[in-house]
């Protein structure tokens, strides 16, 4: 059901482009993985979830995500760069024990901007550090025992 689904890897790659995805368009799992680029538009779910892995994106690009931009999830460590996301549920998430750190970006016409929360019992909540001026307060949803920093 995922366009693209990447399992116990280590590498990198430089450039994914996905459209009209008809559940989520990527999926990263287990995995140590350094991306340049990536653009996705129209996710029937997720434009990209990841968990259980550390991962590194220089350049992101999603327009059209039904449910959430960008979400990391169990236990993963992700480093954003430049993320432009526009008409999404969610731009950003960190859930279950993981560690979101967005560098720069844009996000427009999304109904929730950063969310931060415990989906899993055995996990504790998500932590978000994003720039002071990312999106509007009114606009972030943090649950008990997580955090967003905007610096």
């Amino acid at each position: 059901e995922d366009s693209l689904n990447i399992i116990n890897s280590n590498g990198s790659l430089n450039n994914i482009e996905i459209k009209n995805s008809y559940q989520d368009s990527i999926d990263f799992d287990f995995s140590e993985l350094m991306i340049k680029n990536i653009k996705i538009t129209n996710a029937g779910n997720d434009c990209i979830d990841m968990s259980y892995g550390n991962y590194e994106i220089i350049e992101i690009s999603s327009i059209n995500c039904k449910d959430k931009a960008i979400s990391a999830g169990e236990k993963s460590y992700a480093t954003i760069h430049n993320a432009i996301l526009d008409n999404n549920n969610f731009g950003i998430v960190s859930k279950d024990s993981s560690r979101l750190l967005i560098h720069s970006g844009k996000i427009t016409n999304n109904k929730i901007c950063l969310a931060a929360y415990r989906k899993k019992q055995e996990f504790d909540g998500g932590l978000i550090m994003a720039p002071k001026d990312f999106c509007p307060k009114s606009e972030i949803y943090i649950q008990n025992k997580s955090e967003i920093i905007l610096k």
